[in-house]
């Protein structure tokens, strides 16, 4: 909480000091610098608000942070710190996480679509699962539990288990690249469902 002087002026043109409280939301980045500041009532709002004025936050320090179906697409959170975040249901659409740490982060139900998620570390995130690296490219894959489905990501491409395999077999021939991009999607996919289990 900031205490700011506001000065007013009435009609007899005297001029008035009169304090007023404003909160500011200030995102930091993991140095501890402020690379935004807004008076939004909560953090999720805040950072859409940095999101939709195209504001850089790579490296932006988000422990634990609440952004349950927060819009965050094209967000630029490249290094950034999400560790045990809860972005249940958010939309990333595009958002570039390169190396950004979601270890333990909480992603049921996110939208993932052209996200770009290189060296991103997801150790004990919930809902999301890794595979790879895959081939000569090492690349990743990420299975996105969505509730009713298991959405999955590869490259740009962005869709469910059975669509990514049908995917998979039309870009593919037949061979170990193709083998191994089907054994992740079905792998991801089956740990998915075990967790569902024992979340229950």
């Amino acid at each position: 909480m900031k205490l700011l002087a506001l000065t007013i002026y009435g009609e007899n043109g005297a001029r008035s000091l009169k304090p007023r409280r404003t909160r500011m939301i200030e995102i930091k980045n993991i140095a501890g610098d402020v690379i935004f500041t807004s008076e939004k009532e909560t953090l999720k709002e805040a950072l859409e608000e940095a999101v939709s004025q195209h504001t850089v936050l790579n490296g932006a320090f988000l422990n634990g942070a609440f952004l349950n179906r927060a819009v965050l697409d094209g967000a630029f959170l490249d290094g950034a710190s999400l560790n045990g975040a809860s972005l249940n249901r958010a939309s990333l659409d595009g958002a570039s996480l390169n190396g950004a740490f979601l270890n333990r982060a909480f992603l049921e139900g996110a939208s993932l679509n052209r996200a770009v998620l290189n060296r991103a570390s997801l150790n004990g995130a919930e809902s999301i699962v890794s595979f790879g690296p895959v081939g000569k490219e090492r690349r990743m894959g990420y299975a996105v539990d969505h509730g009713d489905k298991v959405m999955v990501q590869l490259g740009c491409w962005w869709g469910d288990a059975g669509c990514a395999v049908q995917r998979i077999q039309d870009v593919y021939a037949e061979g170990p690249m193709r083998e191994a991009y089907i054994a992740g999607v079905l792998w991801a996919q089956q740990q998915i469902e075990v967790y569902r289990k024992v979340a229950k």
